[in-house]
């Protein structure tokens, strides 16, 4: 619970136009789908999901909120690695999190995790599914293009979160 209260206050930080100079936006594809035009059933689908929603850039966004970028001290709790923090759309950052939970930490954490955010904000299910597409693809693609961890049983969840999520499809891994 802690963690998602932790990134609902930071998205409670709405940018103003004076924040712009200090708090960088980028542009989303290019940003966070490195590559992606070398990865033609990614981008398709990539493209057909931006279009159902209006992403929004006027919130400050962790961009990699995971657990490896929580320390913990005595009870207290720090976000660290702010190497991706940007003006973004918060319904990203809370996707990109809840699928990273549910591919390292499990099925059970993740949609714990994922009702917590659907307690504390009023995002629609169906937003947050569409986003957690998006995030789903960014993983992919990442997979496909870097190094991260990728145990069998990752490979699994993420086929799991594919057939869950009606804007995925099972030809993506």
């Amino acid at each position: 619970m802690n963690l998602a209260r932790m990134l609902k206050e930071v998205h409670n930080y709405r940018l103003g136009s004076t924040d712009a100079i200090q708090i960088p936006k980028y542009d989303f594809i290019r940003y966070f789908f490195p590559s992606i035009e070398m990865h033609n059933d990614i981008n398709n689908l990539l493209i057909g999901i931006i279009n159902m929603t209006e992403l929004s850039q006027d919130y400050l966004i962790h961009g990699d909120y995971n657990l490896g970028n929580i320390l913990e001290k005595q009870g207290n709790y720090t976000i660290i690695d702010w190497t991706n923090g940007q003006r973004g759309d918060p319904r990203y950052d809370i996707a990109w999190s809840v699928v990273l939970m549910k591919i390292y930490a499990g099925e059970r954490y993740g949609g714990i995790y994922f009702s917590i955010f659907q307690e504390l904000t009023d995002y629609s299910l169906d937003e947050l599914n569409i986003f957690e597409a998006i995030a789903c693809l960014r993983w992919i693609l990442l997979s496909r293009i870097a190094d991260l961890p990728k145990s069998p049983s990752a490979f699994k969840r993420v086929k799991k979160i594919i057939q869950n999520n009606r804007y995925l499809n099972d030809e993506l891994l």
